[in-house]
């Protein structure tokens, strides 16, 4: 999903919108930090001992009852969202990267994601836990090892490229994807 944002941003925007990233990165960074804590914070027991948590919570037991109505928006958002926004364009963007390498039909390889997805979820928390322990090193250190070795090839560029992207971060290519 971030990759494919970037790669959008970037096609869109040019060089100049890598500033604006690293920016939205740290705002992202420190909001994510403030609403892990609140969630951990305000996160409840249910009645049969499971553990609920999240911004729903931490409005209801944060802000007070008051509030119910906008906790019960933000889940029905957060809902809607989480069908078409993000776990679909991702969804979309691997099946054809898979398609793209292997040659095999989009639809099928949609239903053996979305299988694998249905396997992993009615695990429960502890499966997801599990699967995470051993996706995301295997996904996050390829990755690291490319780029790392992408910029060691290519580090008499990056100067002139890190110039490029501040010098352009305020065009107007850059701010709108306009030219």
């Amino acid at each position: 999903g971030h990759l494919t944002g970037m790669t959008i941003a970037l096609t869109v925007g040019g060089p100049g919108v890598v500033p604006w990233m690293w920016l939205i990165a740290l705002v992202g960074m420190a909001t994510k930090f403030s609403e892990t804590f609140l969630a951990v914070r305000h996160r409840q027991r249910t009645a049969r001992g499971e553990v609920v948590g999240g911004p729903m919570e931490a409005i209801r037991h944060g802000l007070g009852p008051r509030w119910n109505g906008l906790a019960l928006l933000y889940a029905a958002l957060g809902t809607l969202g989480m069908f078409g926004l993000g776990n679909g364009i991702q969804a979309q963007e691997m099946t054809l990267s898979l398609q793209e390498l292997s040659g095999l039909p989009p639809l099928g390889l949609g239903m053996v994601a979305a299988a694998l997805v249905w396997a992993v979820l009615r695990g429960g928390l502890a499966r997801l836990s599990r699967v995470q322990t051993v996706l995301v090193p295997l996904m996050a250190l390829p990755y690291l090892l490319v780029v790392t070795l992408l910029l060691a090839r290519h580090a008499a560029l990056v100067p002139a490229a890190v110039g490029q992207m501040l010098q352009q971060a305020f065009s107007l290519h850059a701010l709108s994807g306009s030219s």
